[in-house]
């Protein structure tokens, strides 16, 4: 993975997870956060200003430059656990299970520190924290270095279109959202979807301008639209059942106005005798007063359900 993957690219990942949620937060404390990431991320002070890049920006920062060459985790650099003591904190992680590659390892310590202080976003990792890795890796790396990485990157990068139909293949797929979004009705199952698809398309990081941090996300168009997408077929789906709905009610009701008139007129109760006195005789009932009065015995129901039509 590319350092542009690793550093600014943060922010799509985690926000697809933990993004979408509008209710009220309490204030970010950034102090708090930053001293939550630290303790992941700047745990080797004897490499100074580069602590951040070499942990938690890019794997190149450990080999082009050879005063880092020998950085290891668990060789050159030791102790990167958490303090027993107060580990469960809001400013310090349990990094006994973090992962070792920098771009997964900013992405893991973001999040678990985003859980940890209540009101932080991934917006506010990527205004406060992907600033302080740029400037360690500028640190960490020559300018060449640091302008060589950042072109190679923008050499392997897709397109916003293929980016695009990749991660809406991805998406709607059966196993995912389903081609009517049926697995994703809720923000919170397309936010996850949306996350895991732009990763495993390698489209999270899509046109973040490294240099300047600046600029429209194309990742978050690209989600906006799958929303409007998510949206508009549940919009659709709900007016067709609207126009369902109001086609059986109108249809009931001419039902029911049809019922009241013969009732009120006795041409249901006549239609009834009618039958019966079909299936009595083929002759009808013409002239034969026992086989009418049964037929109008057995049409009694007719009465009793006009009464209680409303």
């Amino acid at each position: 993975m590319k350092i542009i993957s690793k550093i600014f690219a943060v922010c799509a990942f985690i926000f697809a997870i933990c993004g979408g949620t509008h209710a009220a937060h309490a204030a970010c404390s950034i102090a708090n956060l930053t001293k939550c990431i630290d303790s992941a991320c700047d745990t080797a002070p004897e490499y100074g200003a580069a602590s951040r890049c070499i942990i938690c920006g890019t794997a190149a920062a450990a080999t082009a430059n050879p005063a880092l060459a020998n950085y290891k985790y668990g060789g050159a650099v030791t102790g990167l656990q958490a303090l027993a003591i107060g580990y469960a904190s809001s400013t310090v992680l349990d990094t006994r299970n973090a992962p070792t590659d920098p771009g997964k390892r900013y992405a893991w310590a973001a999040q678990q520190c985003i859980n940890k202080n209540a009101g932080c976003t991934a917006d506010d990792v990527a205004k406060n924290y992907d600033k302080l890795i740029d400037q360690s890796c500028r640190a960490a790396l020559s300018e060449k270095e640091y302008e060589s990485t950042f072109a190679q990157w923008k050499r392997n990068q897709k397109s916003e279109g293929t980016c695009r139909a990749d991660i809406q293949n991805c998406m709607t797929a059966g196993a995912r959202c389903g081609m009517n979004f049926v697995n994703c009705e809720a923000d919170t199952d397309l936010d996850r979807t949306f996350a895991a698809c732009a990763i495993e398309t390698s489209c999270n990081n899509l046109g973040t301008d490294f240099s300047s941090g600046v600029g429209a996300d194309p990742t978050a168009n690209i989600k906006a639209t799958m929303v409007a997408a998510r949206d508009a077929y549940f919009a659709a789906r709900t007016e067709l059942l609207k126009s369902t709905v109001a086609a059986h009610q109108s249809a009931r009701a001419k039902r029911i106005a049809a019922a009241k008139a013969g009732c009120t007129d006795g041409s249901l109760k006549d239609a009834c005798v009618a039958d019966i006195c079909g299936y009595i005789s083929n002759n009808g009932c013409e002239g034969n007063a026992e086989k009418k009065s049964i037929a109008y015995t057995v049409c009694g129901y007719i009465d009793v359900a006009c009464s209680r039509i409303k």
